[in-house]
């Protein structure tokens, strides 16, 4: 039944999204996102966007959250892009963007490949810092560099939150 239930709620999503008109519009501008053609998908936008701009993804997984069942999510993967969305169970705004690949990216001056040491001289110290991770929480953006120092993936969250834990080595496969 379950299995069902999912299947439904993919299929009228699905529909819902091909159905709704462009939303180059109503796109967050000059928040940190990603951009596609001339439009920005941000962390806090609708999950429309993400279907609208890329279409149906190559995978969906459904992700346990820390704590309580309210902190699931749901994962979408595009692996064209290298690209990941994290979901929102209760609203379906993206909580954060998971980024490998080489696509543009708005508001934020940094790219895959690219020294840390760039991101430390424009930005500063980052506001938190783990075993190859620095989180910069203000600016909603955590890096993943590699021991060589270089940008190996791009996290972007919401500005001040730090909902996003760095990845588990599951994820990054």
């Amino acid at each position: 039944m379950k299995k069902f239930a999912f299947i439904l709620l993919f299929a009228l999503t699905a529909v819902y999204c091909f159905a709704y008109p462009a939303f180059s519009e109503e796109s967050s501008s000059g928040k940190a996102g990603i951009l596609i053609g001339d439009s920005a998908i941000s962390p806090g936008d609708k999950k429309e966007y993400i279907f609208a701009f890329l279409g149906v993804p190559d995978g969906i997984y459904a992700m346990r959250g820390k704590g309580s069942k309210k902190n699931d999510y749901v994962k979408l993967y595009y692996q064209e892009y290298d690209l990941s969305f994290d979901l929102s169970n209760e609203d379906n705004v993206i909580k954060a963007i998971i980024l490998k690949g080489d696509l543009r990216l708005q508001s934020i001056p940094f790219k895959i490949g690219d020294s840390y040491d760039d991101v430390k001289n424009k930005w500063g110290e980052p506001d938190k810092k783990e075993a190859g991770y620095a989180n910069y929480v203000k600016k909603g953006v955590m890096f993943k560099i590699s021991d060589t120092g270089i940008i190996e993936l791009i996290a972007i969250f919401p500005p001040g939150t730090l909902e996003l834990t760095p990845p588990s080595q599951s994820e990054q496969a």
